[in-house]
């Protein structure tokens, strides 16, 4: 079974709404922290990550895939309160989020980029 669910980088801890999660699966919980903050430490700490859990039936071991952040999280994560962007800092989520090289952006990688800026409602500097 594959398990999803959200946690800020860097700041797995027990409690709410962790341990009640976990404790369905029957995983140690202080297992699952010690992977993920390791897994996180090149994340910005708080930014929501996906987690995927597979486990394995009749035993406590899994296996942690955290997933990148999305695009509305780390667009968001980026803007200052008038949601507001400047350039520089779009290109920097760009290369980021396809882990490219700058002269590896396509023209189809671009028109996603500001398809999904549309949505957003986020303002270009």
């Amino acid at each position: 079974m594959i398990y999803k669910f959200f946690v800020p980088a860097q700041q797995a801890k027990p409690g709410q709404p962790l341990a009640p999660i976990l404790g369905q699966l029957q995983i140690k919980v202080q297992d699952f922290i010690t992977e993920f903050n390791k897994q996180t430490t090149d994340y910005v700490e708080g930014l929501p990550l996906g987690c995927r859990i597979r486990k394995f039936t009749g035993s406590t071991r899994f296996i942690l895939s955290v997933q990148p952040p999305t695009w509305f999280e780390l667009l968001k994560g980026t803007t200052n309160s008038n949601r507001e962007l400047t350039a520089e800092q779009l290109y920097d989520c760009c290369l980021f989020k396809f882990n490219l090289q700058s002269t590896q952006i396509t023209p189809s990688k671009a028109k996603t980029i500001l398809s999904l800026l549309k949505t957003t409602k986020l303002k270009i500097n």
